[in-house]
């Protein structure tokens, strides 16, 4: 079996809270901080494969991509940067 791990999640996404710089701060935060955790205590397990980033995004004429691919490379980079140590 390989597990995936779901970071962060919030309702208050659907109320376009990630067009909010200190909302998006705060949520990345919170997932560095759990993937930190859950790597140092479980990164080495073979069953573990990865990570689940729960947010949905959707096609729209609003430029929302621009926030949604600054949450998600913010992740990135964090996952990146750990797992290099």
């Amino acid at each position: 079996m390989k597990l995936y791990i779901g970071i962060a999640k919030s309702e208050e996404w659907w109320n376009n809270e990630f067009t909010n710089n200190t909302w998006t701060s705060a949520v990345n935060s919170i997932e560095n901080s759990i993937i930190t955790e859950i790597n140092q205590k479980y990164g080495s397990r073979t069953g573990f494969e990865g990570w689940y980033w729960p947010f949905e995004i959707y096609q729209n004429d609003q430029g929302y991509e621009t926030y949604w691919a600054s949450m998600l490379n913010s992740s990135i980079s964090h996952i990146t940067s750990i797992s290099r140590s």
